[in-house]
This record gives structure tokens, C-alpha cells and sequence, in this order.
């Protein structure tokens, strides 16, 4: 770093070439963060896989920043900008800033005791409500609008609220509603209908009762062995479909998030979300 200080000081810098001949490899993680304190913008870096969604892109970010303490004491200010709305004769949803899903990235290493690190902010979006009293209540967060919040997917968590500001943090996950979860569900009914058709084993086909599983948890269960022991009669269809979840992250877009007092107030705001600008869309 001291030298790259001395060739900007002392003449013009059109670009830089690292020699990595003879080099016998190391870590992509590490390899994309050097890289990305050179480079202010462009794609660093690109993996393919054999699937379409397995491909990655990584990009440069502007900006980094490399501190070095040498012994001495580092602050480091925590996100202010809520002040800066802060109303305090009157409880009040603060405004939410852009809510990034950072990619995590293993450095493939645990750190020795003595190097300088901390840790990282939570995952999620920052959700701050200032309150002029104590009280509790309900944070709900969707992708529509809350007057149908039962029939969309939605975060909820019940949430204790001090008098002064209040953090919370979502973090980007929505859980499915009870009409997914029967259409889930129904879906491996059908299936074993139609197998009845052409399976032999009958009684064994009959012993798969889906129509009792109550969670997705118990339906993926049952699911795996029946697509264990009658899979092949799919003949290559994709009937069976994707997994699904009890919970699912969340794509990039405008979510609706709602805090909801037991006194009966509703405050209500939007959270952008996006993705990581180092990874393509």
C-alpha cells in the first residue's frame, strides 16, 4: 500500500499488472477483495457452472477503504441518518434506508486472536421506530399490501418496544401462506392418484398419505421417499418440482412493512431491497 502511495505521488498512473506466473493458486474470496481495491468499477471476476443459475458475476465497488491502526485506537460510527427524521413529540416509523443482501464470501481461514477484526452488522434490513412510551406490538412485513396479509407471504414477529428508538431487523425472509402450503400438498395427492395406474405395489403407493402432513417440513419428508421408491415413473417429467419451504428468501424490490401497536396505532413504511452490486442480477 506504501508503495502504490509513492507511484501516485510521483507520476501518473494509467493502470497496474499483477505477475501471478508460477502462482499455484489460492482463494477466489481473497483474489476478488484484492482485486477490488484496485479497481473502482467493471467485472472483477466470472464463474459458470453447469447450470444457468449456478453462473456468478462479481463486480467492483467504489469506495473501499483499507485502515490500518497500528496500534491505535479505531471508532467506528454506527448509520445516524434516522436522526435526522426523528420526531420526538410523537411515536413514528423512521425512514428505512436501502437494504442491501451482501453476499458472504468464506475466506476459507479463521483469523489469528491477534489480528484486528469485529464483527460484522446484522443481516437484514434496519428497521428503527422511535416511541414516546413503552408498549408492545407486531413488526409484519410484505410484498403486498396488508389488507390481504393473510393470502400473501409475510414476516411477523412480536416485538418489545422501549420508550426512545427501537431497532429491529428482517432478515429478507417471507413465510408462506396456508394456501401454498394445501397447494403444495395437493400437488403429491394428484401425483399418487395418478401413479395408481401404473404402479404394481398398490398397498405401498397407499401408505403415502399426504393429504395428513400438516407443515412443509413433514411433506418434503414424505416426499423424499416417495420420490425415492417411485420417482421413476415420472419418466422424466418434472412433476415433482422444486422443494418448497416454510420460509424463503427474498428478490430484489419494494416490500411493505408495517408496526402494529397493541394500543391499536399502525405505522407503516416501504424497504428497498437489492442485491449485492459486487453480484450480477
Amino acid at each position: 500500500k506504501k508503495e502504490i502511495k509513492q507511484f501516485k505521488k510521483n507520476r501518473k498512473i494509467e493502470g497496474y499488472i499483477l505477475d501471478l506466473r508460477n502462482n499455484p493458486g489460492g482463494l477466489l474470496g481473497q483474489a476478488i477483495k484484492i482485486s477490488d481495491f484496485f479497481l473502482d468499477d467493471g467485472e472483477i471476476v466470472s464463474t459458470k457452472g453447469r447450470k444457468k443459475n449456478e453462473n456468478q458475476k462479481w463486480f467492483a465497488r467504489e469506495g473501499d477503504i483499507i485502515a490500518g491502526t497500528h496500534g491505535k485506537s479505531i471508532w467506528i460510527l454506527d448509520d445516524i441518518s434516522p436522526l435526522r427524521f426523528l420526531k420526538k413529540d410523537k411515536s413514528n416509523l423512521l425512514p428505512t434506508r436501502i437494504s442491501t443482501k451482501w453476499i458472504k464470501i468464506n475466506t476459507g481461514r479463521k483469523q489469528p486472536y491477534f489480528e484486528f477484526r469485529g464483527e460484522n452488522p446484522p443481516y437484514g434490513a434496519i428497521i428503527n421506530f422511535y416511541s414516546n412510551s413503552k408498549i408492545n406490538g407486531e413488526l409484519l412485513i410484505s410484498k403486498d399490501k396488508f389488507e390481504s396479509e393473510e393470502k400473501a407471504p409475510s414476516f411477523k414477529k412480536s416485538i418489545e418496544i422501549n420508550k426512545g428508538i427501537n431497532r429491529f431487523i428482517w432478515p429478507f425472509k417471507l413465510k408462506r401462506t396456508e394456501e401454498e402450503l394445501i397447494n403444495y400438498r395437493n400437488k403429491f395427492v394428484d401425483i399418487k392418484e395418478s401413479f395408481k395406474e401404473i404402479v404394481v405395489d398398490r398397498k405401498g403407493l397407499n401408505s403415502y398419505n399426504f393429504k395428513e402432513q400438516k407443515s412443509f417440513s413433514d411433506l418434503n419428508k414424505l416426499r423424499k421417499k416417495f420420490l425415492d421408491n417411485y420417482g421413476m415413473y415420472a419418466n422424466g417429467k418434472k412433476m415433482f418440482g422444486d422443494k418448497l419451504y416454510n420460509e424463503f428468501d427474498v428478490e430484489q424490490g419494494i416490500y411493505n412493512v408495517m408496526i402494529r401497536l397493541d394500543n391499536g396505532d399502525t405505522f407503516t413504511d416501504k424497504i428497498i431491497v437489492r442485491e449485492d452490486p459486487i453480484k450480477s442480477n
